[in-house]
Order: C-alpha cells, then sequence, then structure tokens
C-alpha cells in the first residue's frame, strides 16, 4: 500500500455485477464465492469476486467484495470504490468507519503475483443484505470503479465521479397516476372508477393498444365499463402499468404479514395474474407466477394448478404438479375441496396427479 503522488496519472473505470437468483447463492460457506465477468481498466484484465457469508472466518456474517488482477505480471496499483445498488436505482456505499483500511479512497492497493486480489472484507453484514431495499426480483447488483495509476506525470487521484441522482421516472407517472392529471378515459368498476391515460396503458399492454388505437379501437371513448375484474386487482394493475413495479409483497412473508392474510394474499397473486394474462403483461404475469411458486399450501396449490392450467404458466404449473404429487401431500389433498374441483372441472390433471403419486 502506499501514498498516491501527486503526477501520477490515473485512467478509471467501472463494472457492474449482477448477481441473479441471490436466494440460490447466499447459503455458499464462508470462503466460497462467485465472480463476475472479466472486464479491462487501465490495460488490465480484472474480475470482481462475491462472498455472500465472507472470505475468512471473522468476516463470517458479513458480505464481502474483492478485486482480483487476472495474469499479473508486473504490479500494479489501484484504488477501488464498491456500491450496491437499491430499487430506487441509487447506489449505497459502505460506511468507511466500518471497512478495512485497505478501502480507503486515498490509499493505493498494490496488486502482483503474490497477492493479486484486494478488496472489503465488511462491506455489509449479511441480514442487511436481504433487505427489500437492494433484492430486486432475486437480483442484486454490485458497482465497483477502479482507478488503475498508469505512473506517468500529469494530474493528482482524481475525485470519484459525482453518482447520478436515482431514477424518479417510476414516482413520476406514479404521481401522474395519482393526480389524473391529463387522464383522458375512465374505467368503471361497479361503483369504482379510475381517470386514466390512454397513452400510457396502450404504451404498455398491447390489448389497450388495440382497445384504443388499432382498426376497430375506440379513439373517442371517454369511458370503459370493466367486467370480470375487481377493483383491488385493476389498481394493482394501473400502478404497475404506470410504474413497472408491484405493491404485493412476497406470498411467503407469512410471519410478517400474518397467516390469515398470506391466503388472501395468495388470492390476490392469483386474481393479478389472470389479468397480467389477459392484458398481455407478460414481465407481471411471470413475477405473480414465481410469487406462487414460492408459496404452494395443501389450502391453494388445487386453485394454483387450474390457473397455471388455464393461463399456460408452465413453471407453475410443473411446481403444482410436484408438490400435490409427493404421496404425503396427494393423500392429503385428496380430502379437500380443491380436489373435489380438479375431478369435476379437470380431470385429465388429476389423472395425473394421481399417476405421479402411485407408489
Amino acid at each position: 500500500m502506499a501514498e498516491p503522488s501527486e503526477a501520477s496519472e490515473f485512467v478509471c473505470g467501472s463494472h457492474h455485477f449482477d448477481i441473479v437468483g441471490y436466494s440460490t447463492i447466499k447459503s455458499l460457506g464462508t470462503g466460497k464465492h462467485i465472480r463476475s465477468s472479466p472486464f479491462n481498466v487501465g490495460g488490465h484484465d480484472w474480475v470482481v469476486k462475491f462472498f455472500p457469508n465472507g472470505r475468512h472466518s471473522y468476516t463470517t456474517g458479513y458480505v464481502s467484495l474483492y478485486v482480483k488482477l487476472l495474469n499479473p505480471t508486473n504490479k500494479v496499483s489501484a484504488i477501488m470504490s464498491f456500491s450496491l445498488r437499491t430499487r430506487e436505482k441509487g447506489y449505497y456505499v459502505s460506511d468507511q468507519s466500518s471497512l478495512s483500511t485497505t478501502n480507503s479512497n486515498t490509499l493505493l492497493q498494490t496488486f502482483d503475483q503474490d497477492n493479486p486480489i484486494q478488496g472489503v472484507p465488511y462491506f455489509m453484514k449479511k441480514a442487511d443484505l436481504s433487505s427489500s431495499k437492494y433484492l430486486s426480483d432475486d437480483c442484486l447488483t454490485f458497482r465497483c470503479i477502479l482507478w488503475v495509476c498508469m505512473d506517468s506525470p500529469v494530474a493528482s487521484v482524481p475525485k470519484p465521479p459525482t453518482v447520478p441522482p436515482s431514477s424518479n421516472l417510476a414516482v413520476h407517472f406514479s404521481q401522474l397516476l395519482e393526480s389524473k392529471e391529463g387522464a383522458d378515459v375512465k374505467f368503471s368498476l361497479g361503483e369504482k372508477t379510475f381517470s386514466v391515460h390512454k397513452c400510457v396503458l396502450a404504451a404498455r399492454s398491447p390489448v389497450f393498444r388495440e382497445q384504443f388505437f388499432g382498426p376497430k379501437g375506440h379513439k373517442t371513448a371517454d369511458s370503459v365499463v370493466l367486467e370480470g375484474i375487481d377493483a383491488v386487482t385493476f389498481q394493482n394493475l394501473l400502478h404497475f402499468i404506470y410504474t413497472d413495479t408491484d405493491l404485493l409483497p412476497d406470498c411467503n412473508a407469512g410471519e410478517a404479514i400474518g397467516s390469515s392474510n398470506k391466503r388472501a394474499l395468495v388470492v390476490l397473486n392469483q386474481q393479478l395474474l389472470v389479468a397480467a394474462d389477459l392484458y398481455k403483461l407478460e414481465r407481471l404475469k411471470v413475477l405473480c407466477e414465481n410469487r406462487l411458486c414460492e408459496d404452494l399450501t395443501l389450502e391453494t396449490v388445487a386453485t394454483t394448478l387450474a390457473l397455471a392450467e388455464e393461463h399456460n404458466c408452465p413453471q407453475l404449473r410443473a411446481a403444482c404438479v410436484e408438490f400435490a404429487a409427493k404421496r404425503e401431500n396427494y393423500m392429503a389433498l385428496s380430502l379437500t375441496d380443491g380436489f373435489e374441483m380438479l375431478k369435476q372441472s379437470y380431470p385429465t390433471l388429476l389423472k395425473e396427479l394421481s399417476q405421479k403419486a402411485a407408489p
């Protein structure tokens, strides 16, 4: 480690490390890691290593982030900085007081054949990382910024680039929906009405686009009466259309929302999936499908399986069949109203379950 010279020249580069499926790797043991794809800064190839349970025994309970120099031949000096993207599209930077001095933004780190890896052992407590503030669809995004010293007499150590403000596009569209300003069509569901914007709905849903601007569409219609969908589901649908975010929590948050509400949440997800399929909102449909897969119970599996069959959800259908075909589950399911519903309305499905459950 060395103090940077005021005559040192630096080349700056950054890399975004996307971790998909955090729930599947968060239980990796201490010292186990996943690595990013290689990236080049200053003529050198680097990778980021993410240790979900710390790199060393003394960092258990923390997540650790490191940068490794690939194929080192000579000593390379660099300054590093790590940050974590939030759901609001901003970046969290770990409290410097809790970090090793190896993460100081005023000290160069030396990478060579004997020690090609440097990093931050205490980036964040693992428990804090599981917050929904950082996880989006079970994904994380870390950003690594490197300033590689080129040892040329030019300028002083550069200041880290200014992080742009978080995106507020979703906030603005949410405010547009709430304010009703410029709304040009009203949807009526019983006594409940929603004032919305045709262009926004048409931009997000091909069904709405055809309804309002297609050859047989109603371009001048200023009111639409909806049937077959309840107001709560339609409100959630509109929120997603305007913000690309979902209001519903995970179905498996049983302890947080209470078991009595958990069943209602499953029903809401089922209804929202049906609406997403109706209006061809594929991302919302997948979000609902994933949530329903995570919380299959004897009470809900029959209706969820029927829904998956009706609305072409192969992943959800397979999960339901696997759950219901377990011998002990199948025996218990056979005593429920859901079993009778499958027998009456989906005999082929029930036959498939019976065959899979057979000893």
